[in-house]
């Protein structure tokens, strides 16, 4: 159980950052890039079997779409968000924030509940991922990336790795850790912690020497 971050060793990764990946779930892929559209293909032979437009600027994200069973959730710069119902194969929007503003980090979803950055708010939040409430949001997330594993949430914040609960009752901080030291000069690292075989990856701005 993942329950503190004693006994997990941290990996440090510095490498060109790549901000977005295509996504598989099933029988198709569904991938996010710059225009302004999604677009799901076929991963047999690259058929279209479907686009929705999510933005009339263009404007590119860097988020990967969220998929659970046929529903999408796609986040676009300062163009809000939406979820996306795929019916007939049709995509519907059956929720939408107009202002929620994450286009670098990829939320996660954890039982029901969407764990999301609020890049311009600053803020983490907890949204129904069903209906698009809010259940919590947490102040003081500017820039931050995250992800899920054992009903925790591992989230790397300006060089520190916090654990808290994945819980829609409200952000509870179990604890934290400082993994490297942020300079002022520093590209932000939108790139997810990653747990795996008892260690966690984390890709930091720039060399950190080593593991």
């Amino acid at each position: 159980a993942l329950g503190d971050l004693s006994g997990f060793d941290c990996v440090f990764l510095c490498d060109v950052a790549r901000l977005n990946s295509p996504e598989v779930k099933r029988l198709e892929v569904h991938l996010r890039r710059g225009g302004g559209v999604i677009f799901c293909l076929d991963p047999a032979d690259g058929r279209e079997l479907w686009n929705h437009s999510t933005s009339k600027d263009g404007i590119r994200t860097n988020a990967t779409p969220v998929i659970s069973d046929n529903s999408v959730f796609i986040t676009q710069f300062r163009n809000g968000c939406a979820l996306l119902k795929v019916n007939a194969g049709k995509p519907a929007v059956a929720w939408r924030f107009p202002v929620t503003s994450n286009y670098t980090t990829t939320p996660v979803l954890w039982n029901g509940c969407l764990y999301d950055i609020h890049q311009d708010a600053k803020e983490l939040r907890c949204v129904e991922f069903a209906t698009g409430k809010v259940k919590w949001q947490e102040k003081g997330f500017e820039g931050s990336t995250l992800t899920v594993a054992d009903g925790k949430l591992l989230i790397l914040k300006a060089g520190e790795l916090i654990l808290a609960d994945a819980s829609p009752e409200g952000f509870k901080e179990s604890c934290r850790t400082r993994v490297y030291e942020p300079q002022a000069s520093d590209f932000p690292s939108y790139v997810m912690p990653v747990l795996c075989g008892g260690r966690i990856y984390v890709r930091t701005p720039r060399k950190t020497g080593g593991e």
